[in-house]
């Protein structure tokens, strides 16, 4: 099984470029967050879409996208319909339930994957002949189930975004084309890079979303505090040294700002105060330690920035439902 990237670990340099009297820089908090989250990207299809059709997605614990390639389509969601054309994205990231398609939704097969179409149009459920209305390319994220909380409850139930100008918007659209070329020639190495792709993908919706956002029509999140310059560097300063014994004056001198000030506007901004959000970054950490290391559980402990062995596993248990030990025992069995 392939390693991913922990909590703390940066790209490594190859052994004889390591320059061992500079310290390796530490992984912004933002980026750090998205290794965390372990991503896997599955693409589906990239499929013609011929006539009236309709699909019903049930719902799923992955993080849902659809992509119009070519054409015109609509969404239901929530009670809402949406029209989709060419170039427009959708992400759902807690996987809601939806139905999408063009002409009469009641005719809707049911596709409670993605994966599903291909069956679908065998069986007749699609229909092939006749006028091409759509060209879709559609998949899923899947995340780490510890880490997956804090991006899903930073983001709307459902992200739509269509190519503008700005270079991270044209990258956002470009990428599921390099996908569906992919798809379509299957070459080696293929689904190597679809998966990559997917990854790179989801970081550009995300920041996309949130560049393009005004702060009033934010809703209180963790990743709204990632594109603000000062909560920013006081999350990075916090990730970076969270086995040290922070406090939230250190934190907040590193924003630039009071300690009252830091306080109220995380808060505002992330729905939590600073020294929550750290508490649950060590836990996370720490459980992605436990999974991956040989280090011993009062390692863990200091690595986490906790200094007592016993408050730590007591603080871990109450956060995970297990023990430090049980939870790597567990960890282990599943690998």
């Amino acid at each position: 099984m392939t390693q991913r990237p922990s909590l703390s670990s940066a790209a490594a340099a190859p052994p004889g470029l390591v320059d061992k009297s500079v310290p390796p820089l530490p992984v912004p908090a933002f980026d750090a967050l998205f290794q965390a989250l372990r991503i896997k990207g599955v693409v589906y299809y990239a499929q013609d879409f011929h006539g009236d059709w309709a699909m019903h997605f049930l719902h799923t614990v992955h993080a849902r996208i659809h992509v119009v390639l070519w054409g015109r389509c609509w969404l239901q969601v929530g009670g809402q319909t949406l029209a989709l054309r060419a170039n427009d994205l959708v992400l759902m990231p807690e996987g809601v339930e939806h139905v999408l398609g063009h002409g009469d939704p009641a005719q809707a097969a049911i596709a409670p994957d993605a994966r599903d179409v291909g069956r679908m149009i065998r069986a007749g459920a699609l229909p092939t002949q006749g006028e091409r209305s759509a060209r879709l390319i559609s998949g899923h994220f899947e995340f780490d189930p510890q880490v997956r909380g804090l991006l899903v409850k930073s983001l709307p139930t459902l992200i739509r975004t269509r190519a503008r100008t700005g270079a991270n918007r044209e990258l956002v659209h470009a990428l599921p084309s390099f996908m569906a070329a992919e798809l379509r020639n299957r070459r080696p190495g293929s689904a190597v890079i679809i998966e990559r792709l997917a990854e790179i993908f989801l970081v550009q919706v995300v920041r996309a979303h949130f560049e393009a956002a005004a702060p009033v029509a934010q809703t209180p999140s963790l990743m709204a505090a990632f594109f603000e310059p000062r909560l920013n560097a006081g999350l990075n300063f916090m990730h970076a040294r969270c086995h040290e014994p922070l406090t939230l004056a250190q934190i907040a001198s590193a924003a630039g700002m009071s300690r009252s000030a830091f306080a109220q506007r995380f808060k505002a901004t992330t729905g939590e105060m600073p020294m929550a959000h750290l508490a649950e970054w060590r836990l996370l950490k720490a459980a992605q330690l436990l999974a991956s290391s040989d280090q011993s559980i009062a390692q863990v402990a200091a690595a986490c920035g906790h200094r007592s062995t016993e408050g730590f596993s007591r603080a871990f248990k109450r956060r995970h439902g297990q023990s430090p030990a049980q939870w790597r025992a567990t960890a282990a069995a599943a690998a």
